[in-house]
């Protein structure tokens, strides 16, 4: 009988690429192991989709449903994308980087610097909350050396420079009746954080 170890690796290598054996998986009636496999294969693989999808809606919404479905997919059968396996959440950290790359799409030079926006937003979201600093303690640190004062930003505020008026695509998504935009390459600095702690 093989180990739980050996099951796992085996299973691991049938969902990701078909490798494994798949001895430890019995038939059930007329179902085969693969067939019966192939359940959890689509389960997980759906999982991926659906997560890619809650982070980066924006990218959903710019390229299309099918469009975005087809790249989430690709991107999950990837194994080296599967970079946290006990925070589902952490599954999309390399999409960005995955699109400039996807044959299908790789045209839209602006999509990976939108889609950082996204993963940064959703970090900034799930970051821990943190006192802010008082104006009284502010004042009071000021007063004394204010040059030896270091402030630190807290964990949901990040920073992203791009080559993209991604101020214009955010519009463009917020009021899909306005006209047409020009998404010309201009440089812009963006700031993400949480505002009242959402």
């Amino acid at each position: 009988m093989p180990s739980l170890e050996m099951i796992q690796e085996n299973l691991l290598k049938s969902i990701f690429g078909g490798k494994g054996t798949l001895d430890f998986i019995k038939a059930n009636g007329s179902i085969t192991a693969k067939q019966r496999l192939g359940v959890h294969q689509d389960t997980i693989f759906e999982n991926f989709v659906t997560a890619l999808e809650i982070t980066y809606p924006g990218v959903w919404r710019l390229i299309g449903s099918d469009c975005a479905r087809g790249v989430a997919l690709a991107y999950g059968h990837e194994f080296a994308n599967l970079t946290d396996r006990a925070n589902i959440s952490g599954f999309g950290k390399s999409f960005p980087d995955f699109l400039e790359k996807f044959p299908s799409i790789k045209q839209l030079d602006y999509l990976p610097d939108y889609a950082k926006i996204e993963w940064l937003r959703s970090r900034s979201y799930e970051a821990i909350n943190q006192k802010a600093i008082s104006t009284e303690k502010f004042n009071e640190s000021m007063s004394s050396d204010p040059e030896a004062v270091i402030f630190e930003f807290n964990r949901s505020v990040f920073f992203l420079r791009s080559s993209w008026a991604l101020a214009k695509i955010q519009c463009l998504l917020d009021e899909p009746d306005s006209e047409k935009i020009d998404i010309s390459h201009k440089e812009c600095f963006v700031l993400i954080c949480r505002v009242h702690g959402r």
